[in-house]
């Protein structure tokens, strides 16, 4: 009987180590990214002062695609049961009209996730890698698309 109970509250700290360390690791992982994040946006707001608006909009493109894609990732992940507060009420309905207004604009306005001429010149893994994220970008885009 005492065993089951230690095995049992060993499992259970168990658990809820990984839960809220996953939780925590996710917020402190945003929060590394934030440098990253903070110089891009610096540069696409130089974009915008100087008019320079093709490549600003090329770069707020491939920031939706590569959101697109991330979402496409985290479906079938162990988020879902590590954050169940982002699969349900409102805070899912919300998404789905965000991921549909971002799919929907992206069918309209399609992007190319990488160009042959580019993928010739990468090494087999690189390459793999770019035509894996191509084709989750394109399987999310006709989920979502309205």
């Amino acid at each position: 009987m005492k065993i089951r109970a230690v095995v049992a509250l060993v499992l259970f700290t168990a658990i809820g180590a990984f839960v809220l360390g996953t939780r925590m690791g996710a917020t402190g992982h945003v929060q590394a990214d934030a440098k990253f994040i903070a110089s891009l946006t610096t540069t696409k707001l130089k974009d915008l002062e100087s008019g320079n608006l093709e490549r600003l909009r090329e770069a707020l493109e491939f920031d939706r695609d590569l959101a697109l894609i991330r979402h496409g990732e985290g479906e079938n992940g162990l988020s879902i049961y590590l954050w169940p507060e982002m699969v349900a009420g409102e805070y899912k309905a919300i998404g789905q009209r965000g991921l549909a207004r971002a799919a929907t604009y992206r069918k309209e306005h399609p992007t190319k996730w990488a160009e042959p001429e580019t993928l010739d010149s990468l090494d087999s893994d690189t390459r793999r890698g770019l035509e894996e994220n191509a084709r989750m970008l394109e399987r999310v885009t006709a989920e979502y698309a309205q």
